[in-house]
């Protein structure tokens, strides 16, 4: 993912999975000409090799639309394979290992979700996970004066998609140093929570690496510390002398541009 600027996230495919996969494929094609929908599918793989060696030639603002055709590409094999197995030119458990192959290699689509997690019942826990710890706040003692019509109307406005998210409330503190905050609403800070529990967290979380620390169930500064300390140990003893980089990303969130992550979060 990456801006005009070009100084934000890139989105990289894992190039290996994907050879791995067309070259795993290939070699179990037959050998004969006899069947053309074989030779398209094989075609298809080249041309997505193409497009995948040739992703480390562009800028990083043109590999977007080429992770797109690696995408529709995935597509076109889908359909071959299931051609394929319907005529019986492939074997099923040949058909089900690519299958499978593929189902872990292309993006998830998250389909008719929506609205069997867009529950009242659902609302309220985040509610309740939301006003943790704040109950004394004013803005939600307000809230649960009227919890039930609140949270009634809520969902309504999100099913009818006129749910619209406020404007955030802007202030600093200076611990340890100076720092802008931005604080939306408690009734957007309900839907937040809603959509992580019931969608980013349940299928994104599995994607992370083992290392991210913050904002992860069942992690901590201290988990984060102890395994930084296990690493330390780990290259004193096989290297002796290592070094620890300390970076950050300057106004990150701010940086993002919107478009391209939803862009990329539609694949």
């Amino acid at each position: 993912m990456e801006s005009k600027k070009e100084n934000e996230l890139v989105l990289i495919p894992k190039s290996e999975r994907y050879i791995q996969y067309m070259l795993e494929v290939i070699i179990k094609l037959p050998r004969t000409e006899k069947f053309s929908i074989g030779t398209e599918y094989k075609t298809s793989m080249y041309q997505m090799l193409t497009h995948i060696m040739y992703l480390t030639k562009l800028t990083q603002s043109k590999r977007l639309e080429y992770i797109n055709l690696i995408d529709a590409e995935l597509n076109s094999q889908r359909i071959f394979l299931r051609i394929m197995n319907k005529y019986k030119w492939i074997d099923e458990k040949k058909f089900s290992v690519a299958m499978d192959v593929l189902q872990n290699i292309m993006p998830k689509t998250i389909r008719n979700e929506f609205y069997k997690c867009l529950t009242y019942e659902k609302l309220l826990k985040a509610h309740n996970l939301s006003q943790k710890g704040k109950t004394s706040k004013n803005e939600i003692i307000l809230f649960n004066m009227k919890k039930e019509e609140n949270l009634n109307w809520l969902c309504e406005a999100l099913k009818a998609s006129t749910y619209e998210h406020g404007p955030y409330r802007t202030f600093y503190v200076n611990i340890p140093r100076k720092r802008k905050i931005e604080s939306a609403r408690y009734i957007d800070r309900i839907v937040h929570r809603w959509v992580v529990d019931n969608f980013l967290d349940k299928y994104f979380m599995s994607e992370f690496i083992y290392t991210s620390y913050a904002f992860v169930k069942d992690k901590s500064v201290k988990i984060a510390v102890l395994d930084v300390q296990k690493a330390m140990k780990c290259c004193k003893k096989n290297w002796d002398n290592y070094y620890i980089l300390k970076m950050d990303i300057l106004q990150l969130f701010e940086n993002i541009d919107r478009k391209i992550l939803l862009t990329i979060l539609e694949r």
